[in-house]
């Protein structure tokens, strides 16, 4: 029986365990990655982690501004399925009428809740305990479609956005054999649009804290926002990147102006906020490297009755 032929959309390194299981277990016939972009202070021109998958595995690759420009090359391939993860363009009606079957979209939450291009950031930013990975058969809506199948996954205490999204990446890799495998046999389900809830694009602003908010919000920002666009706020007019932190439920002074710097030594930066007090433990100041606090402030000097400005 011949392999089901499948073309792959994908840019960052999201997709790759899933892509990788693919191409093990079907025929990946071509690849549709963003073009090359100039990144860096340098500029270079850099490639995209899936482009230079599929130059080592020799597998073609199509690199359109959109999907729709290489809408006639990728039907004369006629692929049973297309599958896309992270590949951040909705498709429009002339691809998704090319595959045989069906195109497939991985997405990394529980559809319906959190669709959109942010779902990994925003579930730690929302304090969720739990998140996930969705398959399901794409429609021309914003990850509106119904679903094949689901994998839920445990989010940890102390996990950041970062460590999440490589756990999710894995997890992808079973669910998009499966849903490719067993699609004959798979019932879809509707979504519920009374459940539906988005996940907007994270721009660098999001980092930014807002020390009137509780200091359980403020540690799920640090850990939502980590490793980009990254929390931060500002010290004497620096700004300072905060990547690990911890919430005090009781702080010394409740009555302090939120962002006010309650204690500072090597334990880490006690800071007051809109509820508790967040406990600082790694930073990164800008123009040095990211440091634990002890390291920090052998270096640089951060004093009781600081105020970090981050708002006004």
């Amino acid at each position: 029986m011949a392999k089901q032929k499948i073309i792959f959309m994908g840019t960052p390194d999201f997709g790759l365990p899933a892509l990788d299981a693919l191409r093990r277990e079907f025929d990946v016939c071509a690849i549709v990655t963003r073009p090359d972009r100039p990144a860096g202070r340098g500029q270079k021109v850099i490639r995209t982690p899936v482009k230079n998958y599929a130059l080592e595995h020799c597998i073609n690759v199509f690199q359109p501004e959109s999907a729709t420009d290489a809408a006639a090359e990728l039907a004369a391939l006629e692929p049973d399925f297309i599958l896309t993860a992270a590949f951040g363009q909705l498709l429009k009606r002339e691809i998704l009428d090319i595959p045989r079957k069906a195109c497939i979209n991985i997405h990394a939450s529980l559809l319906p809740k959190l669709r959109g291009a942010s779902p990994i950031n925003q579930a730690v930013i929302q304090g969720e305990k739990r998140t996930g990975v969705t398959t399901f058969i794409m429609d021309e809506g914003m990850d509106t479609g119904d679903i094949l199948l689901k994998v839920e996954v445990e989010i940890g205490d102390d996990e950041t956005a970062g460590e999440l999204h490589d756990r999710l990446a894995q997890a992808a890799r079973e669910i998009a054999v499966r849903s490719i495998a067993d699609f004959d046999s798979i019932v879809p389900i509707k979504q519920d649009e009374s459940k539906a809830t988005y996940s907007g694009k994270m721009k660098k602003v999001d980092g930014r804290i807002n020390w009137t908010r509780n200091a359980v919000d403020i540690r799920n920002r640090v850990r939502g926002c980590a490793p980009w666009p990254s929390a931060f706020t500002f010290h004497n007019g620096k700004f300072l990147k905060i990547w690990r932190a911890e919430n005090v439920v009781s702080a010394p002074d409740d009555n302090d102006i939120p962002g006010t710097v309650q204690k500072s030594d090597e334990n880490g930066i006690l800071v007051s906020t809109g509820g508790g007090a967040l406990l600082i433990r790694e930073v990164q100041l800008e123009g040095r490297k990211r440091q634990s606090v002890d390291s920090f402030l052998r270096g640089y000097t951060i004093k009781e009755g600081d105020v970090f400005g981050s708002y006004g």
